[in-house]
Parts: structure tokens; sequence; C-alpha cells
């Protein structure tokens, strides 16, 4: 409890750098999830956190967990519409769920599927993704 003023550091939380999970491969643009605390690509699995948008290619295919890092952008960005189970105008402003590292679909597919972030908006060009 304070007793008196305190000294509070902020920070802008756009982005951060995280240690890369051992054999994966990340593609700039990709999504990025934190597993057991170390990013790898997104992909349809369960108790996976959706951390955004990889801002470089990472291959640590070879490597070990933390021999890498990739830096992982916040925001909202454009993703590919499921085929199989596409995201409409009834997912605005609800959870969207990761299909892949490129995709995203309405549902979590039976629990099979990881939330990615909330969908900002649908278009013809894909599903906006903002994550938080």
């Amino acid at each position: 409890m304070l007793s008196g003023p305190r000294a509070t550091y902020n920070r802008i939380a756009t982005s951060l750098s995280m240690a890369v999970k051992a054999g994966a491969m990340i593609h700039q643009g990709g999504i990025v999830v934190a597993e057991g605390g170390f990013a790898t690509s997104g992909r349809a699995a369960l108790a996976l956190t959706a951390m955004g948008m990889a801002t470089e290619t990472i291959d640590n295919t070879t490597g070990a967990d933390g021999d890498q890092k990739v830096q992982v952008e916040k925001g909202c960005f454009l993703y590919a519409n499921s085929a199989a189970d596409p995201v409409g105008v009834a997912s605005l402003n609800q959870s969207v769920f990761i299909e892949d590292d490129e995709t995203v679909s309405a549902t979590d597919d039976g629990g099979a599927r990881s939330p990615a972030g909330v969908c900002f908006d649908v278009d013809d060009t894909g599903v906006w993704v903002r994550f938080t």
C-alpha cells in the first residue's frame, strides 16, 4: 500500500520482442501465438494465446527454445476469411478464431481452435482482427 507519491513507469504497448519456440518458422505478417511462453506460428489448436502479427520472418527450425527472437506488433490487421467457417457481420466486435497463421474463422470448431482476437470489420478482402 502506498503511503505517498510513487513514480510509475509506462510503456506504449504496441509491440514486443518474444523468444521463439524450438522448431518454429514464423513468417512476416503471420499470426503469432504464445505456446508455453514461446512465440510460434498461429494454427488450429487449443491453449494458444494470440499475440499479434510478426513484423519479420524468423527461422528457428533448427534452434532450441529462445535461440531466436521475433518482433510482434499489436493492432488491427487484415487476415484471410475461412472458406469452411467464414466470419460474417454477426461477428463484429466478437472473438474470431485461429485456423492457421493467415486465416481466421467464426467459431472455435467445437473447442479445436484458440481465439485470434476481436473482429473489427469484415469486407471483401478478409477479416480485420484487433489484437490487444
